[in-house]
């Protein structure tokens, strides 16, 4: 089954002339014997942003995997630019809720690590890593080691690396929920001006229907039970060269919207 959508004109014109960056296509997974994804399809345009909101223990990570390459679907196909997803692909950066940092290096070099996989030149990779870190608000613990570091800290070096390396696809995962909520507030505002600049095509799994609303034009409502067969997208009255704010009443009628799907 497709997912259901409620769209605007606009926005489905849109669609209809663009090809998915990403796609799923009947795809079907799950654990032991209890799917979480049945024949399930999705489509993706380049330069979309989407959040994926749903209870803890519905797919919402599961899904990202899948997308990343981590994982493959026991049916139906995923493809990105047309081409199956069968591994991870350097194109489509994944940021770990559990951060993935090594231990043994400190911010800065883990960072830069994935421009040092490959192979970006000692200066530049420098110039890139002082880059993100001070965008991310972290140059300040540069040589400090993770296990030194608070939790939004090493989710902030996290970020700082997956977005140093420019992917053409952002796969975040609970990005922002460990830091204190002034630094959260700031964060979203640098990371919707990131996606804008960069024109990313975003996935975010996050819990804050605010969030959701602030940062992406699409919103996947994952069942609170059961398995995602067709689900219900929500779009965001706001383009993206004309972001939110939070006092906005059309922003808030967005949240309450959000909410009532979720049966909030």
């Amino acid at each position: 089954m497709t997912i259901t959508q409620q769209t605007s004109a606009r926005h489905s014109a849109g669609n209809r002339q663009q090809t998915p960056i990403l796609s799923l296509e009947g795809v079907t997974f799950g654990y032991a014997r209890t799917p979480l994804l049945d024949n399930f399809t999705w489509h993706i345009a380049r330069g979309e942003t989407w959040s994926v909101l749903g209870p803890s223990g519905s797919g919402k990570t599961t899904l990202l995997y899948l997308l990343a390459g981590l994982r493959r679907p026991q049916a139906g196909r995923i493809t990105f630019k047309g081409q199956a997803v069968t591994k991870p692909n350097p194109a489509i950066g994944l940021m770990l809720q559990a951060y993935g940092l090594l231990p043994w290096l400190t911010a800065e070099r883990n960072v830069q690590l994935g421009l040092k996989i490959r192979r970006v030149l000692k200066k530049e990779r420098h110039r890139i890593r002082a880059e993100w870190m001070e965008r991310m608000q972290i140059s300040h613990i540069a040589g400090k080691y993770p296990a030194q570091l608070s939790g939004g800290q090493r989710q902030r070096v996290a970020l700082a690396r997956v977005l140093a390396l420019q992917t053409e696809v952002l796969l975040l995962d609970e990005p922002l929920s460990a830091v204190d909520e002034l630094t959260r507030e700031r964060l979203q505002k640098t990371l919707r001006e990131i996606t804008a600049e960069l024109n990313s095509t975003m996935v975010l799994v996050t819990h804050s229907v605010e969030e959701a609303a602030l940062l992406t034009q699409n919103v996947l409502i994952f069942p609170e039970e059961g398995t995602l067969r067709a689900s219900r997208v929500l779009c965001s009255p706001f383009s993206a060269d004309k972001p939110p704010h939070r006092t906005d009443p059309d922003f808030q009628a967005f949240c309450a919207e959000i909410r009532a799907e979720l049966g909030l």
